[in-house]
């Protein structure tokens, strides 16, 4: 169940802005020139900055629990990595950003306190870094979702849970809108 709540958080993170606080990704407006391929290195970067951070090398795979390994399929889990649309006008190229997202398998480690190690480490980037919720909001008793935007448009997010699927940390990392024809559609 708590596992459903936070795919549903996430979920909402990319498609409402009911409660104000999230932005629609159709409402990103900076569109730079960025290819596919340099945001796929972009992406791969912060990928790396946080297993680094977290220490938590050969923890990562791509979403599901059956999703390939960061490490042993790099290419695979970034061909399998969507664009989200920027905007949405019929008849024009529409600008997009890489989304990509992995999670752990279960850590051994308190998920809250390697969150902090990369609220820290993004601030510190910086990355204008926020609480979207805490463990200490009811609606997210077991789970943490903190947030980085940068004045390009790009976004970063990372949750930590300590539910029923173990304790573990989820990472989105979207790359600033672009209007390269290898990005756009």
């Amino acid at each position: 169940m708590a596992v459903a709540s936070l795919l549903a958080v996430w979920f909402a993170l990319g498609t409402s802005a009911c409660d104000g606080g999230i932005p629609v990704l159709s409402e990103r407006n900076e569109v730079a020139g960025r290819t596919l391929q340099e945001q796929q290195e972009w992406a791969v970067a912060q990928v790396e900055a946080v297993i680094s951070v977290t220490g938590t090398e050969g923890l990562w795979r791509g979403r599901g629990e059956t999703g390939p390994r960061w490490d042993e399929a790099q290419l695979r889990i970034l061909d399998r990595s969507r664009h989200v649309s920027c905007s949405s006008e019929p008849g024009k190229v529409n600008p997009a950003g890489l989304l990509v997202r992995v999670r752990t398998d279960p850590l051994d480690e308190d998920p809250y306190r390697l969150a902090e190690r990369v609220r820290e480490y993004w601030a510190t980037e910086g990355w204008t870094v926020s609480d979207v919720y805490g463990v200490e909001d009811s609606a997210a008793a077991d789970s943490a979702l903190i947030r980085a935007d940068r004045e390009d448009g790009a976004m970063l997010a990372l949750s930590a849970s300590d539910a029923g699927g173990g304790r573990l940390l989820f990472l989105d990392v979207q790359a600033e809108c672009s209007n390269d024809p290898t990005v756009a559609w």
